[in-house]
């Protein structure tokens, strides 16, 4: 088989198992695992047919082992950045791709004759698959609104158990309540035990707020930042507060909710003296539903 219908067609399968990937990596994202799966596809295509006319010129293994790794990376980077987040779970695979696809098309690929019928059947091929995903990077991702965003948080009702990454793995858990006519929800975390802290999510006209009420005894709050959150990933950024000096004492500044199915990912971030000093990130598995009231 010629090189760039060889790498053609092995980027394309290899892109299946990189798109397939982020179950491992970013679990959070297996609602969208059909769509990561299909980009990842078009995107090992691309990187297949340009090392296939790459290898088509130039004849040697190292050189085509390097020009993959290249084009794996930069492609791959190109899609975090447009995500504008998870480069290590996006880039890696998508190097290894490269790097595999780039030595198999020197080792077993031909080189066909200028313009031959499958040269350019792949060529054509690839065109059309670049023109849709050109379209789809030039779309605004999806957006969600403060009333949208509560009713995520509805849905969480009940309980959540699972441990805490930046406290080595120790359990950890939450609960999540509606109440006040479902006007108000309630996020118990470590509920029952002396560490147990509330956050309470109300909707203030177009805003989605949530006060923090913190052992350590003070209240900051924050509120819904629309423009880095979408369906499933909610972001919320430090929106004053008070008991405490912001420029200057211990405070939980900003959070996020990701939503995965019957997982949920719930991060904080503190800052002390205006700086970030880290942050404690829950792995969650649902335990049990309530009913939202």
């Amino acid at each position: 088989m010629n090189k760039p219908v060889f790498g053609l067609l092995l980027g394309g399968i290899l892109g299946i198992f990189d798109g397939l990937s982020a179950l491992v990596s970013a679990p959070e994202t297996a609602p969208q695992i059909v769509g990561i799966v299909i980009g990842s596809t078009v995107k090992g295509l691309m990187a297949g047919i340009l090392i296939g006319f790459f290898s088509r010129k130039v004849n040697s293994l190292p050189l085509g082992i390097l020009f993959g790794l290249i084009v794996g990376a930069l492609l791959a980077f190109w899609v975090a950045y447009m995500q504008g987040k998870y480069y290590l779970e996006i880039m890696l695979p998508g190097s290894v791709l490269g790097i595999i696809v780039g030595y198999a098309t020197q080792k077993y690929g031909t080189a066909p004759r200028k313009g031959s019928p499958s040269t350019t059947a792949a060529l054509l091929l690839a065109l059309a698959l670049l023109a849709p995903a050109g379209a789809r990077a030039g779309e605004a991702p999806a957006k969600v609104d403060a009333k949208s965003a509560f009713e995520t948080l509805k849905g969480l009702a009940g309980e959540w158990k699972g441990t805490i990454m930046e406290e080595n793995g120790d359990p950890g858990a939450e609960t999540y309540e509606v109440t006040a006519g479902g006007n108000l929800v309630l996020e118990r975390m470590f509920p029952g035990t002396e560490h147990e802290m509330i956050n309470a999510y109300y909707l203030q006209g177009d805003e989605l707020r949530v006060v923090h009420y913190c052992m350590v005894g003070n209240r900051p709050e924050m509120k819904l930042d629309p423009a880095s959150s979408k369906p499933g990933d909610l972001v919320f950024v430090f929106a004053g507060g008070t008991g405490f000096d912001a420029a200057k004492d211990n405070h939980v500044h900003a959070g996020r909710l990701v939503l995965a199915g019957d997982r949920l990912t719930s991060q904080w971030t503190f800052y002390n003296g205006g700086k970030e000093t880290g942050s404690a990130k829950f792995l969650l598995k649902r335990a049990a539903a309530s009913p939202a009231r």
